[in-house]
């Protein structure tokens, strides 16, 4: 999913009305969210669904047993294996998409992942433990002072998943880090630290290390 590209696009993402969708999970868990106390950030919600049939079209039928190309790569005779994966607002997509594949009653055996860069709060306390509950191959890439990952900056509204890993382009890579560490980090004040050059020369010299997270 493609990240903030227009100054739509960054209004949607400065929208910080929440909203317990009724409708996610239509395809197996009806009324999943609003059961679990789970609120998402309204803009990212309008945002999800203005592509979610086109990507739910595309998708679900590569998932049928007889389609090979999403066997899980570490067994041809495995389950299908989805990797959603987007920067800025297009992590906050690759999120929502991943847990609502998650959801999907007729395809519980699918093994759904989900890599971000740059992406801001998604949705509250309970969406980031049900999250986290759902997609067990989840990291959340923030480059260092990144000010976006810390949007919506109403942290009793908007809760980060746990699987944080903290990059530079110098090679450094800090996984889920303390408080302390943070700390030491300086607050997430740059605007500039969110271009997606900055998150791919990051990447790049941490690839071997974020890959092995990913993986564990």
């Amino acid at each position: 999913f493609r990240g903030t590209a227009s100054l739509k696009n960054m209004l949607t993402d400065c929208s910080a009305w929440r909203t317990c969708p009724n409708d996610f999970g239509e395809h197996g868990t009806p009324g999943l969210l609003r059961s679990r106390g789970v609120y998402i950030h309204a803009g990212f919600w309008s945002a999800y669904l203005s592509i979610r049939q086109e990507m739910l079209d595309n998708i679900l039928p590569a998932l049928n047993p007889e389609v090979k190309d999403l066997r899980s790569p570490s067994s041809n005779d495995g389950p299908p294996a989805i990797i959603m994966t987007g920067h800025s607002l297009g992590g906050a997509l690759a999120l929502l998409a991943a847990l609502d594949m998650s959801t999907l009653e007729s395809h519980q055996g699918l093994e759904i992942g989900c890599i971000t860069f740059g992406q801001p709060r998604v949705g509250n306390r309970q969406f980031a433990k049900l999250v986290d509950e759902k997609i067990k191959a989840l990291i959340r890439i923030v480059y260092e002072r990144d000010l976006v990952t810390g949007q919506p900056s109403i942290p009793m509204l908007f809760k980060h998943t746990e699987a944080e890993a903290v990059v530079d382009d110098k090679g450094n890579c800090i996984p889920k880090p303390s408080f302390v560490e943070k700390t030491f980090m300086g607050s997430k004040t740059s605007f500039e630290a969110h271009s997606m050059k900055k998150y791919l020369d990051a990447y790049n010299a941490n690839v071997a290390l974020i890959n092995k997270l990913y993986t564990n």
